[in-house]
């Protein structure tokens, strides 16, 4: 028999061996996948002014790529000629995932410098050899690729002054090609997008309640307002009246006197902010509206994070921006506009370019600290940034689902009664599971942080031998909630035992221990704090161990000290004046062998069980 289990063994043990040595099966994981490109096409860019021809065949050459989003962020990057040397024209022109941006009908263009390729105004650049490359990381140097594809060059529209009454309407400079020399490390990426953000057909100088009436429509369809039911060209012509816009443009002070009207009229529940400023005062505010300080990059940054709408104002032009990515000193926005502004006049291809387009451009500040940025005009300061969205609502509720754990709590039963602090560092705990869910919608809040903690309810006790309250020591923590999310936790409530020991009553019905009714608290920051009550701890739950039989000290623990008390009174019985009731753990009115062999099967357990 001995021989047939150790060959059982022998056998077992080889079989393990021989399942150990079989490859585990590989694990398939999906790629993840890279925008793919669609269309490329190049313009050169004529310049307009108040619907005359100001340059033809400009220097200003302009990129479009359409795509498929992938899942990463992927960077463009363009090497072309026309006759001469390869030139890097297109420098990491981020196309965003599938995440983030629509899948549907939309293009992303930049400006760029048709002078790399020998181009001056006035001279048609017919066609031009290109290779492009895309990466999920921004490339530093030339790509190592040869122009072999040859592209022609169409013709585009833009304009010198699209509605800003500065008086600025001469041609500037493209953007340069070397704004930034992407050398920083690509980490800390900082990335946003508003998705959905709609761009109206504008009419002569309309920019400023263009931009206006994309970025409230863009709000009214996050936020679930009733605004002119989605039709944006109806916003747009009730802010060009707002904004007293008669084809000469609007400043910053006519754009936010409209804004507020429009927003009063339908009852529009906004918070308006500014930074900078041109006609609006630079100090205090405006009408209202809170001014934030001056404009910079962290505050265009930090507006777009929040999910508000914001809208920049140069010498000569608004946009509303739909996006950014920024990491180290290098920044990116994308812009809407309408470069054409024919009004009524617009056709059927002018309409589906400006329903596609999405412009991103470059932003940075100078040597002085002042806000720059190309948006089809040359580099000009950001002279204003507005910025709005819903006013905030009260923080929003958190429903609390409460469920004690039903194993013990770490209270001593001595003498049909709850000893309450050792003495000896053996605490009273009482534990709990805590479930919190978020059941708001507010979208402007992405992760909603709340301290969930423990509480008494009602008020303090006082226990012969000791005072709970100066020894209570609650359990608190800070979870981040997204919308929908929820989380359980586990909290302790407990009593120090370095506390001289007290006695409460043991519970039962005509006597609970409702000392311990205890409150779960979970607030949101800064708002008022949600109570949840939990149950009594005598109130169906089995939470308390005990007693401790041999424990004759007591000290929560059954050790040589025991044994000396049940000795000092061995053989005694209940008339005896030395008698020690406490030793007498079989009752039965003597101290015999029967209590020392309880003491000794339970020797040197202690408490908690």
């Amino acid at each position: 028999m001995t021989k047939k289990i150790g060959h059982f063994i022998l056998f077992a043990v080889i079989a393990l061996l021989f399942v150990s040595l079989i490859p585990p099966t590989p694990t398939i994981r999906a790629e993840p996948s890279t925008a793919t490109v669609t269309g490329i096409t190049f313009s050169q860019v004529d310049f307009f002014f108040n619907g005359s021809l100001v340059q033809p065949y400009s220097n200003w050459g302009e990129f479009t790529i359409e795509s498929i989003p992938g899942d990463n962020v992927t960077f463009i990057n363009v090497v072309a000629n026309a006759s001469g040397p390869n030139e890097w024209i297109i420098r990491n022109l981020p196309l965003f995932p599938s995440s983030l941006v629509s899948s549907g009908n939309e293009s992303f263009s930049t400006y760029f410098d048709l002078g790399l390729l020998g181009v001056t105004n006035g001279v048609q650049l017919p066609s031009l050899y290109y290779s492009f490359t895309q990466s999920d990381t921004p490339t530093n140097s030339t790509p190592s690729v040869v122009p072999t594809q040859l592209a022609s060059v169409g013709r585009d529209s833009a304009l010198t002054n699209s509605g800003v009454p500065s008086g600025v309407t001469a041609l500037g400079s493209p953007p340069a090609a070397n704004v930034f020399d992407f050398l920083a490390p690509f980490v800390n990426v900082q990335i946003s997008w508003h998705n959905g953000m709609p761009n109206v057909v504008q009419d002569k100088n309309q920019c400023g309640p263009g931009a206006a009436a994309n970025s409230l429509q863009w709000l009214a369809q996050e936020h679930n307002w009733s605004l002119n039911n989605g039709n944006v060209s109806d916003t747009l012509k009730e802010l060009v009246t707002d904004m007293g816009c008669d084809y000469t443009g609007t400043w910053d002070d006519a754009f936010a006197n409209g804004k507020l009207a429009f927003a009063q009229r339908h009852n529009l529940t906004m918070e308006n902010h500014y930074a900078g400023g041109e006609k609006l005062p630079t100090t205090g505010g405006y009408n209202g509206i809170t001014r934030d300080g001056n404009a910079t990059w962290n505050y265009v940054e930090q507006e777009l994070d929040k999910g508000h709408d914001v809208e920049i104002m140069t010498a000569t032009h608004w946009v509303v921006l739909t996006g950014k990515i920024s990491w180290d000193s290098i920044h990116f926005v994308a812009y809407r506009d309408d470069p054409y502004q024919h009004g009524d006049a617009t056709n059927d291809t002018e309409k589906a370019e400006i329903a596609k387009r999405h412009v991103w451009t470059s932003m940075w500040e100078d040597a002085n600290g002042t806000l720059r940025i190309n948006i089809g005009n040359g580099d000009e300061d950001v002279l204003t940034v507005f910025s709005e969205s819903p006013k905030p609502l009260p923080a929003p509720p958190v429903a609390l689902t409460i469920t004690p754990i039903t194993t013990y709590a770490a209270v001593y039963w001595y003498k049909g009664q709850a000893l309450i602090g050792h003495g000896n560092g053996n605490p009273a705990i009482f534990r709990y599971n805590i479930t919190v869910e978020r059941t708001d919608a507010d979208t402007n809040v992405s992760l909603l942080a709340v301290v969930i903690s423990l509480k008494r309810v009602n008020g303090s006790y006082t226990g012969p031998g000791g005072r709970s309250d100066a020894y209570q020591f609650p359990n608190s923590t800070i979870v981040f909630l997204p919308i929908g999310g929820h989380v359980t936790v586990e909290l302790d409530w407990w009593e120090d035992g370095s506390n001289p020991q007290f006695f409460l009553p043991y519970p039962d019905a005509s006597n609970p221990l409702n000392f311990w009714n205890i409150s779960a608290v979970a607030a949101s920051l800064g708002a008022p704090q949600n109570d949840t009550s939990l149950p009594e701890v005598n109130d169906g739950q089995t939470i308390a161990e005990g007693p401790l039989i041999g424990d004759i000290k007591p000290d929560g623990v059954i050790n040589i000290l025991d044994a000396i008390k049940l000795g000092n009174v061995f053989l005694l019985h209940s008339t005896d004046p030395s008698w020690n009731p406490d030793a007498d753990l079989h009752p039965d009115g003597v101290i015999n062998i029967l209590d020392a062999i309880i003491l000794g099967n339970n020797f040197m357990k202690h408490f908690p069980l």
